[in-house]
């Protein structure tokens, strides 16, 4: 699958993440302006990717005085630094600053990224009362396991102005750049009061951010891309956080090396169904179901703008599923419901969120996990509450409903870590699940395919290509969905190797006929954000990239395994 490379232009305050554009003058060979009108074009260093000069940028505040504060703050309208308006404050605020951070701020997180320059510019009067003005930036914390101080945002110094007869009756530009991988937290002025029990005074306009050259180095290096180097044999994705997509090196890393995305747990039934909106559904009929995308939509808004596929994970799951879902009125205590109501509320579960996909992101979603990890042994389902309530053809319920409402463009998956373990029988489960549990579904074409986890240790290798044989003998699609080989060295030759030996088997037997692998998703990018980094008392290496974003011998294994054949 060949993913389009060109930008898509859109409103910056959704896609400045990094399809920066900005426009410019049209060009007048091209046959299809028509006169006067402005041409899309890629941002460059120096262009402005947002400012606030007049209340035609917006007649909400921008700055706001922190935590409320007493006297006026407005658009003053006869004066400003190059037009006739800018923001005037006379305030006395025990918060001491103002700040872009409100409800709905003008300045939004994505439009600032590392190495853009932040600047405004402040005019303070006669009788001011002001000690000094400060510009800070702050970003938002990333709050992820193992990366840093997770709770305390970057907090970036600008320009300081100490107030004396100099600085009065002038307007003087602040600036700094933005230099950190995160997202823009808010665009803060400090001010110190001469006295603290008398309003300060001043004037701000042109708040600006510029493009500029990146300041925070990592060791990642660009030139080569795995999904390219595989667009013509299956897809290569990887699971992505809210969180994650905070941080400009991440959404660099995603873009260049993946086409498929994963929401890591935002997609989880426990993340989108809405409880109080159930409830109150629940007054008039007991199996309607309403939900929330509030969760995943910036890492899907993220996807869709830069042409990268979404595989939506997951629907039915006995983990992460909350309890109130099961029972009447949706409380929290309540009884369970019938196997008639749960199964109404399993198609209605089903409709809203493909129909709301298919609304918001048309074509974006081309994979839904429809049941995850319903296997308990070789020969039995897994029990809880979907078993309690619809009973043991859950399973085939699930696929019935969501074969329903799919859509043309994407396709139902099974799955499960239970096939890519050795020492649980993986394979024997593989082929249980073909044979027994999922017959019906396959029998009847409800079922697309299934995904093998792959959580692995070196030798569950051999049992997760016997699984993807099973699969494909079946008549179904296979892909790896959740990629990592435990591995407790940093840079292990062994790791690269067993995934060498994967992709290339992959590439072989798909050509051959005997598997039928449509992805292959790592489940994560750098080894100290992985699930697995810190597991039974050991520190685990099981990804492509090190902490500091270099590519491990992992990452050449995967990229290079095509040379031998």
């Amino acid at each position: 699958m060949k993913i389009n490379k060109s930008f898509l232009y859109a409103i910056l305050s959704m896609v400045a993440i990094s399809s920066l554009v900005a426009c410019g003058k049209s060009n007048p060979n091209n046959s299809n302006n028509t006169p006067g009108e402005e041409e899309e074009r890629e941002l460059e260093i120096g262009d402005t990717v947002k400012e606030w000069k007049s209340s035609k940028d917006s007649v909400t505040l921008p700055l706001d005085v922190a935590e409320g504060g007493t006297g006026t703050r407005e658009i003053a309208q006869d004066f400003g630094n190059q037009d006739e308006e800018s923001l005037h404050y006379s305030v006395k605020s025990n918060s001491g600053y103002l700040t872009t951070e409100m409800s709905n701020p003008y300045f939004q997180e994505f439009d600032a990224k590392n190495g853009d320059i932040i600047s405004l510019f402040v005019y303070i009067p006669s009788n001011n009362n002001l000690k000094s003005l400060e510009l800070e930036l702050n970003s938002i914390p990333y709050g992820g396991r193992g990366f840093g101080d997770s709770g305390t945002p970057d907090t970036i110094k600008g320009t300081k102005i100490e107030v004396n007869s100099e600085k009065e009756n002038k307007w003087i530009r602040l600036e700094h750049s933005y230099d950190t991988l995160y997202n823009l937290g808010s665009i803060r002025l400090n001010f110190v009061a001469v006295d603290t029990d008398q309003n300060v005074e001043f004037y701000v306009d042109d708040i600006n951010i510029t493009l500029g050259e990146e300041t925070v180095e990592t060791k990642y290096t660009t030139g080569e891309s795995l999904y390219e180097k595989y667009e013509d044999y299956f897809l290569v994705g990887t699971c992505m956080s809210e969180n994650m997509l905070r941080n400009s090196e991440y959404r660099r890393i995603a873009k260049e090396q993946f086409n498929s995305i994963t929401a890591e747990n935002e997609g989880k039934p426990e993340r989108v169904l809405d409880k109080t909106a159930c409830q109150e559904l629940a007054k008039t009929d007991e199996t309607a179901v309403a939900i929330t995308t509030t969760q995943f939509e910036k890492i899907y808004d993220w996807c869709e703008a830069n042409h990268i596929k979404v595989r939506h994970h997951t629907f039915v799951w006995h983990q992460q599923t909350p309890g109130w879902f099961f029972n009447k009125g949706y409380q929290d205590n309540g009884q369970q419901v019938s196997r008639e109501v749960m199964l109404g509320r399993l198609d209605n579960y089903f409709k809203v969120m493909i129909e709301t996909l298919d609304e918001r992101w048309p074509e974006l979603v081309y994979a839904l996990d429809v049941v995850n990890e319903a296997i308990e042994e070789v020969d039995q389902i897994r029990t809880g509450n979907w078993l309690n309530t619809v009973g043991d053809d859950y399973i085939y319920q699930a696929f019935a409903s969501a074969s329903k409402y799919k859509k043309d463009y994407q396709e139902l998956y099974y799955n499960d870590y239970a096939f890519e373990q050795t020492q649980w029988h993986g394979k024997e489960r593989c082929q249980w699940a073909v044979d027994t549990m999922l017959k019906k579904a396959i029998d009847e074409e409800l079922i697309d395919g299934i995904g093998i986890q792959s959580h692995i240790d070196f030798s569950d290798l051999d049992t997760v290509l016997d699984d993807a044989r099973i699969i494909c003998k079946a008549g179904l699609k296979c892909q790896i969905t959740e990629l990592d080989i435990n591995c407790g060295e940093q840079n292990s030759e062994e790791q690269k190797e067993v995934i060498s030996k994967l992709i290339k088997t992959i590439v072989e037997e798909n050509d051959a006929g005997t598997m039928s692998v449509n992805a292959v998703v790592v489940w994560g990018i750098t080894d100290n954000l992985s699930w697995h980094y810190n597991m039974n008392g050991r520190t685990n290496y099981p990804l492509l990239f090190n902490e500091d974003f270099s590519k491990k011998p992992a990452y050449y294994g995967f990229l290079d395994a095509l040379e031998d054949l």
